[in-house]
């Protein structure tokens, strides 16, 4: 992850987003696997839940494309960081 974001492929970072916690944390809790995957659907590069949820994070192209993502993906907000 830390190459692509180096070397300004964002396309590819999304690949490199895990936990192992979302698996067993999903079984139990439907709505985390649910909110990754509309933010798949709505075409972010990648989404993960954080910690031990319940929050899912996705990853954007830029500041207007995490507002797109927000608007498709009910109770969404950005964040925007890393910048300069």
């Amino acid at each position: 992850m830390y190459a692509a974001f180096e070397t300004g492929q964002p396309e590819t970072m999304g690949a490199g987003l895990f936990n192992d916690l979302e698996v067993p944390v999903s079984r139990r809790h439907p709505a985390i696997a649910a909110t990754k995957q509309a933010f798949q659907d709505a075409g972010a590069l990648g989404a993960v839940m954080s910690g031990s949820g319940p929050t899912v994070v996705a990853l954007a192209r830029t500041p207007m494309h995490a507002d797109a993502l927000c608007e498709a993906v009910p109770g969404a907000f950005a964040a925007v960081g890393l910048e300069g």
